[in-house]
C-alpha cells in the first residue's frame, strides 16, 4: 500500500520519518499526492545510496525531489547539526540520516 492510498483523506504532513532500509526512493514515489499538498513537510530519512541504487534511479529520484519538487538536502552532522548537500553530492553521500524540505529545515 503507498502512502497515498493509506493517507489519501489525510491533511498536509509537516514531518515524515523514514528508514525503509533502501527502499525510501519507492516509498517517496508512492506518496506523490502527499508531497504536492504538504509545502512545509520536512523529510527525515536514513540515507544509503548503495541500497537505494540497487532498487531504483538516484539521478532521476533526486531530479523529481529537487527539480520538480523544491526540495533541498541536509545531513545531520555530530550534536544535531544540519549541514547543506547540493544535488550533486547526495549520490556519493555517505550512509546516514538526511533531511529533506523545501526552504532551510531550520
Amino acid at each position: 500500500m503507498t502512502l497515498d492510498a493509506a493517507l489519501a483523506d489525510g491533511p498536509p504532513l509537516d514531518l515524515l520519518r523514514m528508514d525503509a532500509e533502501g527502499s525510501e526512493p519507492q516509498v517517496l514515489r508512492g506518496a506523490r499526492a502527499l508531497l504536492a499538498r504538504s509545502p512545509g513537510l520536512r523529510v527525515v530519512t536514513e540515507w544509503s545510496a548503495p541500497m537505494m541504487a540497487v532498487r531504483s534511479d538516484l539521478g532521476a529520484l533526486l531530479d523529481w525531489l529537487h527539480g520538480e519538487l523544491g526540495f533541498g538536502f541536509w545531513r545531520i552532522a555530530e550534536a544535531g547539526r544540519l549541514e547543506p548537500v547540493s544535488v550533486a553530492a547526495m549520490p556519493g553521500l555517505p550512509h546516514g540520516e538526511v533531511v529533506m524540505a523545501r526552504g532551510a529545515p531550520g
